[in-house]
């Protein structure tokens, strides 16, 4: 195989190769070898702290049919509040869909 590179980077090999006492085929081995994926091949909760938050969220959320009942009326109340002091002030209501 043939790989071709710049001239930077060919010196930049030579010098480590020298460094490590390694001829430059052996240093593009080890380093092929040795490659780690900036992003791994599937995204989970063990490498990826995003995953991680979305699946602690959703292990906290409630299960309980009761619980999530008195949760929405409670998002509900809180939307029909704030149109209606918007309503009063003359102001665009955030939440026109509800009445």
């Amino acid at each position: 195989m043939t790989v071709n590179i710049s001239h930077e980077t060919e010196s930049k090999l030579s010098e480590i190769a020298q460094r490590e006492g390694l001829d430059a085929a052996s240093v593009i081995e080890k380093l092929v070898r040795e490659y780690k994926p900036v992003v791994p091949d599937r995204l989970t909760a063990d490498n990826d702290p995003l995953l991680a938050q979305i699946e602690a969220r959703l292990a906290s959320a409630p299960t309980d049919l009761d619980a999530i009942r008195a949760a929405e009326e409670d998002l509900e109340q809180l939307m029909r509040s704030m149109n209606a002091s918007r309503e009063a002030v003359g102001g665009r209501l955030p939440f026109p869909t509800l009445k």
